[in-house]
């Protein structure tokens, strides 16, 4: 009987061994199967990495060249009011110049008026001495 018995444990762990190596070819390859979709998920996501990368940056220049329009429009309307504003200025302060003319005349027609002396002053300081 115990020779029956070690046979049949010799068989068991036989066919153990057979089942064990057969488990591991197919885990093997199994391993094998799904590194080989690993390496094509990782060619595919980097890919479509790519394709994203492609169109942000396709994107980003369009979205540059529409902002240069806008900045270009926007330094045009504003350089065009300050020439605008520069324009009416210069005319107010040609307008001024003449007032200031005026107010001077005025001023030394008034002191002559009031101060006879004013005039011998006058004349001294442009160097119309009259003796």
């Amino acid at each position: 009987m115990e020779g029956r018995l070690n046979e049949r444990i010799t068989a068991v762990e036989l066919a153990n061994k057979e089942d064990l190596a057969k488990l591991e070819g197919r885990l093997t390859e199994k391993i094998t199967v799904v590194k080989e979709d690993l390496v094509k998920l990782e060619g595919r996501l980097n890919e479509r990495i790519t394709a994203v990368e492609l169109a942000n940056k396709e994107d980003l220049a369009k979205l540059e060249g529409r902002l240069n329009e806008k900045m270009t429009g926007i330094e045009g309307r504003l350089s065009e009011r300050i020439t605008a504003v520069e324009g009416r200025l210069n005319e107010r302060l040609t307008g001024l110049d003449g007032k200031i003319k005026i107010y001077f005349l005025i001023l030394l027609f008034v002191i002559l008026i009031t101060n006879p002396k004013a005039l011998d002053l006058i004349a001294k300081l442009f160097g119309l001495v009259i003796k």
